[in-house]
């Protein structure tokens, strides 16, 4: 899975989550079916930026603090995996 569609999907659910919102919410708010909001959040689909923004409209955020969200928690994961040191075989 990619650091990046994980990090982003993450940050879709903290902010939905913040809003007090089901995924059926969010995908009636921004048009978008439930199961792809549910592929969203856990990283399997890549949403391209008019459905970010569409995202980010519903969310009622800007698409930039989506997108600096999902930044954040691409750090964290990587600060994350760089104490855990390397993987033990």
């Amino acid at each position: 899975m990619s650091e990046v569609r994980r990090a982003f999907g993450l940050a879709v659910r903290i902010f939905r989550e913040r809003r007090g919102w089901s995924q059926a919410q969010l995908a009636d708010a921004s048009k978008v079916d439930r199961g792809y909001i549910s592929r969203i959040e856990k990283g399997t689909v890549d949403p391209g930026l008019e459905l970010q923004r569409r995202l980010a409209d519903a969310l009622g955020i800007s698409h930039s603090e989506l997108l600096v969200q999902a930044e954040e928690e691409e750090r964290r994961a990587s600060r994350g995996a760089s104490r855990s040191g390397p993987a033990k075989t």
